[in-house]
């Protein structure tokens, strides 16, 4: 499982950063708000970006319980020029989703290192 999470940090990672030192700045606009209540309150927001004439949406990453974006906001998007449906909110929390799971993935290592350490200590006594 903390192999799992690590990959994903770096998969995360490696997504925000292309987008960041490489990707093309635009304006975009929130045309949807979605609010998750119960144990786990979340937003979901989707934006809407033009390149050319065409239209493309991406939804955040990153969800929390943080209202930042009302309804047909203007909101920064970072797109890929090569593949412009390749893109992020640019705000962040997107830019740094990637070290929430590098902080998970971090914890269960060690949480894995200590649980064979004592497993070892264990057995050889």
């Amino acid at each position: 499982m903390a192999l799992f999470l690590a990959y994903l940090s770096w998969q995360d990672f490696r997504f925000a950063n292309a987008l960041l030192s490489n990707g093309t700045r635009t304006q975009g606009k929130v045309v949807d708000v979605f609010y998750q209540r119960g144990w786990y309150a979340a937003t979901i927001y989707t934006v809407e970006y033009a390149v050319g004439h065409t239209h493309y949406q991406v939804t955040n990453r990153f969800t929390s319980n943080d209202q930042r974006h009302q309804l047909n906001d203007l909101v920064p998007v970072l797109y890929a020029a090569a593949a412009p449906q390749v893109a992020m909110m640019d705000d962040k929390w997107e830019r740094n989703t990637w070290t929430v799971h590098a902080l998970v993935a971090g914890g269960a290592l060690l949480m894995a290192g200590l649980f064979f350490k004592v497993y070892r200590a264990a057995k050889a006594t």
